[in-house]
C-alpha cells in the first residue's frame, strides 16, 4: 500500500478524481483481490507494507493547500488510523499478518522540509496507536514491525530474502538505488512509493527495486508537472 494522501481532494481528473470515499471504495476493491489471491494460492501469511504519505497534510507548499483538503491534519491522522485498523482486521481473517509502515514527506508534522524534526511524523502516531490497540486485545493475528525509533524505513526477511522498505522521497538521480542501503549485509528487494507510478527495476543480478503506485492516482500537482513537461517538449529544438 502506498500514498493514501487521506484528506486530499482531486476534481475533474482523468483518473476519476479523488477523495476519502473514493479511497474507501478502492481499498474495498483491493481487499477483494487479496481475498481471491489468498484463496487461490493457499497463502499462509500475508505481509502488508504501507509506504508512506498516509495523509495529505495542509502546509506542504509555500501557499497553504488547505483549500484542496477535506479534513484538518488531526482528522486525517485519525481517519488513517481507523482505515488501516479495519483493513488489517479484514486481512487477518484470511491468514496471519505481518504489518510494517514508514513515514513519507507528507506525514512530517512541520510543513517546510527545512524545519523538519527527525522522526516527528504522522506515521509514528498511527503505528503507536496500532501497538496500543494490540495491547488492548485487537490485531492478535498481526505481527507489527516496530520501527518507531526510526519511522522512515524498516528491514525484514521473508523466505530468505532481505527486504528494505522506505518512502523513496530521498532517492535522487538515476541508476541503482539498492547499494545506497547496503552496509553490513546484502539487500534483495527495495520497496518504495512516493512517485505515484509503478515500476519494477532489476538491479545488480537478481536484486529488484519495486516502485509502488498510489491509490490516489493523478492530482493537480502531477497535472502541472505533465503540462510543464509537454511545454518543454514543444519548445525543445
Amino acid at each position: 500500500l502506498a500514498d493514501f494522501h487521506i484528506g486530499a481532494v482531486v476534481e475533474n481528473s482523468y483518473t476519476g478524481g479523488y477523495n476519502f470515499n473514493i479511497l474507501l471504495d478502492r481499498l474495498a476493491q483491493y481487499l477483494q483481490e487479496v481475498r481471491t489471491a489468498s484463496s487461490l494460492y493457499n497463502v499462509e501469511r500475508i505481509h502488508i507494507y504501507l509506504l508512506g504519505d498516509e495523509i495529505e497534510h495542509l502546509n506542504m507548499r509555500n501557499v497553504n493547500q488547505a483549500f484542496e483538503t477535506e479534513f484538518t491534519m488531526s482528522e486525517q491522522i485519525s481517519k488513517a488510523t481507523r482505515v488501516l485498523t479495519d483493513f488489517i482486521q479484514q486481512v487477518e481473517k484470511l491468514a496471519p499478518v505481518t504489518y510494517g509502515m514508514v513515514g513519507g514527506n507528507h506525514g512530517r508534522m512541520q510543513g517546510n522540509k527545512n524545519d523538519k524534526v527527525y522522526n516527528d511524523n504522522a506515521a509514528y502516531i498511527i503505528l503507536d496507536t496500532l501497538f496500543l490497540l494490540q495491547e488492548q486485545g485487537l490485531l492478535q493475528r498481526t505481527e507489527l514491525i516496530d520501527n518507531r525509533h526510526d519511522v522512515y524505513s524498516f528491514e525484514t526477511t521473508v523466505q530468505g530474502k532481505v527486504i528494505k522498505v522506505t518512502h523513496g522521497d530521498n532517492l535522487k538521480g538515476v541508476g541503482s538505488n539498492i547499494p545506497k542501503f547496503i552496509k553490513t549485509h546484502a539487500i534483495d528487494y527495495l520497496i518504495t512509493g512516493h512517485v505515484h507510478n509503478m515500476k519494477t527495476i532489476q538491479e545488480d543480478f537478481d536484486r529488484i527495486h519495486f516502485v509502488v503506485s498510489s491509490i490516489m492516482g493523478a492530482n493537480n500537482y502531477s497535472k502541472e508537472l505533465l503540462q510543464l513537461g509537454n511545454e518543454n517538449l514543444q519548445t525543445s529544438p
